[in-house]
This record gives C-alpha cells, structure tokens and sequence, in this order.
C-alpha cells in the first residue's frame, strides 16, 4: 500500500505595511458658536483623521487648547471674529508635534516629527478672486517667507483654501495632474502655478482621478461647485501623497467640503524610549561623622512635621516623604560619578601598554606580510593570535617606561625572536 502524502499550503508572508495618516483641510466659514468644537471633533474622529487644517474659524487671539477628549487646537487669529486659520490635531499625533508658529490670521505653521523627515504643514487661507492685486502680493510674499523659514530637509506641505481654480493646460503637467475639475486656470490659479514652480512643489490635488463629485471643495450660492482647495508637496517626497478627495457627508454649516489627503511618510515611533538608569546616591560619604550630621539636620528640615503626617492620607504621607527623603540625599550626598566606558581599559594599563602592544604586533605583522608572500605556519599562528585581540596572557614584557607590563602573545613571540 502506497503511503498518502499530506501537502501543506501556507500562505505567503505580507509585507508590513507602514500605518496610513490622515491630513484633512476645511473651511469651516464660522466656528463662533457655541458647541463648535465638540462637534467638529465628532466629524472628525469618526473619519479618523490625525490633523486637520481649518480656515475662517472666526476666533480671536492666537493660542493653543488642550481639550479632554484627547485633541488640540492651535489657533491662529486676529484681533476681530474674522478669517483665522488653526490646527486640530487629534490622538497619539499629539506627542509629534515639535513646534507651531501663528504668522496671521491666513496663514500659520505646525512641524510634526517624523521617522526620517519632519514635517511642515503650513495652513493658508488665500484672497478670493475679486480681492486686490495688492493684497494677494502681499499673501503670496508672506507665504513665500514662511515657506522659506522651514527647515532644508522637511517634508513641505501647503494645504488651505487658494481660492484658486487650476485647469488641464498641457504646459503645466510637470505641476498640475491630468485630473483636475476645471479645464482653464483662472488668475488665482496662474499665482498658485507660479509659486508652486518656484518652491519645485506639485499640486498633488489635482492628480488622482475620482469622480466629479469626489473633486469639487466648494459649493457656490447658485449651486455651481468649484475645486479651490488644494495640498502641494514639495517634488522630492512627491510620492509621500497617495490619495486626495473630498467627504461630502461632513456638515458643519459651511458651504466647502471637508478635504481629506492620505499620507504614507514613516512618523517616529514616539513610545520607543531608551531606559536609562536613574544616577546612585553617593552613600559611601555617609560614613563621615560630619556629613551624616549634616544629612539628618537637612532631613528633619524638610520632613513634615508628625501632625501634618497623620492628617494626610496615607499615599501623600508617602509621596512628600519619599520627596523629602530625594531632596537632602542629592543636596549633601550628591552622587556617584559614572565612570567612562572604556575608563577600566586605561586604569588596567596606566602607561598605554596596551595601545603600543598592539600598534608593535600591527606593525611587525605587516612587515612579515611584505616580506613573506607565501605565509609559514608560524606566521599563519601569529596572524590568527592577532585576530583574536585583546588576548593577554600573564606574561610580563618591557612597557614604554621600561617597567614590566603585561603584553600580548605576540608580542611577545616577536620579541623572543
């Protein structure tokens, strides 16, 4: 009878995948109102974006805010309930955050830190089209200077309200997808192109191709809707973008779509923390009279007093005592100095015995190793003692200063020669 052969099918190992973040930009036209923020952080966790970038929040002052449900506003804004631009950044995203700046109330800065590139989102809120030629000179030199102040080596992304309709013009293809809403750029759109060709950046929103409806930010009065929310990305981590659309279900009372952009950069891995070992109490100096007087005088200052100690409850007895205890150890005692790595190697060989044996073993090795092509079996020997240094054996040999030290084997094999 023949043997039945049982084959065993397994399936092939996924490649680990880095974890998907959200970037999310809407211009929410008011947050002035009471309940705002609760229900903007409700839309937001439940899409599950990690940072998001609002525009006409309508706050004034320019401030961070730490709420309880575990996100952070930092907001940027003028002296008036008007425009304002701020940062909602949600969850572990939190402890990446390395520095935010408040330029205007259109513009504002975050870093968050990465893995191999930070970084830096800038928050715009653009003129509209019938504003004055001045004050888009003046929005775009603001900009440039900001972008100018981010870090060489940063992932630069611009993400915000443009205003700005840009078209399917062959001559900007280096910049602008085949996939925007619009066929012709208009005049916003021209000064988007021109400082996003200037800084070597790509307008990412416009080259993935989702439907219509999936593309267009902004929904007019006479119900016509526009693409005029963007996100640029500088060309070196051009790839870093892979997927931009438009949530059509988020409501807040404004007539933009919130935007969301997905991102595959490595952020750092912020639990990871080396364990180093708290520094020793020198308790070695307890043993002279005078600083153990000294110690329990300090002691009986800054313990509390017994009735103080019977009032409190029992984990704060313990908490100020411990404290107290902490206090006058490092204040008389101090503590022990830590000693360098490689400090034991030179206390062993205080006259550099061991540097000059193994520069002579080097040294008459390589004149063996010219002279000799075709190795003898003694130097074969002499070649594998000196692979496996620092080898000491309790032999004795002349040190630098004439004295007896210990040597290598080799050493002084080539010595006895």
């Amino acid at each position: 009878m023949g043997v039945e052969k049982h084959m065993f099918i397994t399936r092939p190992l996924r490649r680990k995948r880095t974890r998907d973040w959200k970037l999310g930009t809407w211009n929410c036209k008011s947050l002035n109102f009471i309940g705002s923020t609760r229900i903007l952080s409700d839309i937001v966790k439940d899409r599950k974006f990690d940072i998001v970038a609002l525009q006409e929040v309508c706050w004034k002052g320019s401030t961070v805010r730490v709420f309880r449900g575990n996100h952070t506003i930092y907001q940027s804004c003028g002296n008036t309930h008007e425009l304002g631009t701020a940062f909602m950044v949600v969850g572990e995203i939190q402890k990446r955050v390395i520095g935010w700046w408040p330029v205007s109330d259109r513009i504002c800065r975050l870093r968050i830190k990465g893995r191999f590139f930070n970084i830096s989102i800038i928050n715009v809120h653009s003129p509209h089209l019938g504003s004055s030629d001045d004050d888009k000179d003046e929005f775009y030199a603001q900009l440039e200077r900001e972008y100018d102040r981010c870090p060489r080596h940063d992932i630069k992304i611009v993400i915000g309200d443009f205003n700005a309709q840009v078209g399917q013009e062959v001559e900007f293809r280096p910049v602008v997808g085949r996939f925007s809403a619009h066929q012709q750029t208009n005049e916003n759109g021209l000064r988007l192109i021109d400082f996003a060709t200037s800084k070597n950046m790509a307008i990412k929103s416009t080259f993935f191709q989702h439907r219509l409806l999936h593309r267009y930010t902004w929904r007019s009065p006479v119900q016509t809707e526009t693409q005029i929310d963007h996100v640029l990305i500088d060309g070196r981590h051009f790839s870093d973008i892979i997927d931009v659309r438009t949530y059509r279900g988020a409501n807040i009372d404004s007539d933009h779509y919130l935007v969301m952009v997905k991102l595959r950069p490595k952020l750092s891995v912020v639990n990871n923390v080396r364990y180093r070992r708290p520094p020793r109490y020198n308790l070695d100096r307890l043993r002279d009279t005078e600083v153990a007087t000294a110690y329990a005088r300090h002691l009986e200052a800054v313990l509390l007093a017994e009735e103080e100690l019977n009032d409190a409850p029992l984990e704060d007895c313990w908490t100020r005592t411990k404290a107290a205890i902490s206090n006058a150890a490092e204040s008389v005692l101090g503590y022990v100095p830590r000693s360098r790595r490689n400090e034991c190697l030179f206390r062993a060989y205080p006259n550099n015995t061991y540097i000059s044996c193994h520069i002579d073993c080097l040294s008459r090795l390589l004149v063996h190793v010219k002279e000799f092509p075709q190795a003898t079996d003694e130097l074969k020997a002499t070649r594998e003692d000196f692979r496996t240094i620092p080898n000491f054996a309790t032999t004795t040999g002349p040190g630098t200063d004439g004295t007896e030290a210990p040597v290598s084997r080799m050493y002084w094999r080539t010595e006895r020669k």
